[in-house]
């Protein structure tokens, strides 16, 4: 069986996926932001971001993450963002540097992964896209193996964009008035 979820939370945030130790970036509507300049940035991405997505085979032991920015059906959307980062009118999606479009991870522990991510999609952080998730955790499930607090953070792309986004809608906001 194989299993898809969308991280997809109420406030664009990102899901720590304790199996990888690994921050999934999130779907960005940018209707969620309580800012007036987020319209204009809902008119230049009207269906948002979509948020990475998590996949499990659940016979073959392998999971994945997978950026949905990265295949050819969201080019018009990595465009867009790139000019609305970077400022520059003929910026490329490349310049963003997005994930590849599939990150394996061979030989998972099956029981774990549909353990947090089923907590994921319980919390609401996450929404299933196909398959079907457990009635409850997994009695295997192993408990919390990566700690944020415990690692240094790292530079995260990621982190970079979303930041310039709301930067950017920061600035927009300050002009407004």
């Amino acid at each position: 069986m194989i299993l898809e979820i969308e991280v997809d939370g109420p406030t664009n945030s990102d899901l720590l996926f304790e199996p990888i130790g690994e921050r999934v970036r999130g779907r960005f509507q940018p209707a969620r932001v309580r800012l007036e300049a987020a319209g204009a940035l809902a008119m230049q991405l009207p269906d948002g971001l979509p948020g990475q997505r998590l996949r499990l085979d659940t016979a073959a032991g392998r999971g994945a993450v997978i950026e949905p920015l990265a295949v050819p059906e969201h080019a018009a959307t990595r465009a867009t963002l790139a000019r609305l980062v970077t400022g520059d009118a003929h910026a490329t999606g490349d310049r963003l540097g997005f994930a590849p479009a599939v990150q394996e991870f061979p030989g998972v522990h099956v029981p774990t992964w549909l353990g947090w991510m089923l907590r994921a999609v319980r919390a609401g952080y996450a929404r299933v896209v196909s398959g079907t998730l457990p009635d409850a955790v997994p009695a295997d499930c192993k408990p919390r193996v990566f700690s944020s607090l415990s690692q240094p953070p790292a530079a995260d792309a990621r982190d970079l964009l979303i930041g310039e986004l709301m930067r950017r809608l920061d600035a927009l906001e300050k002009a407004k008035k």
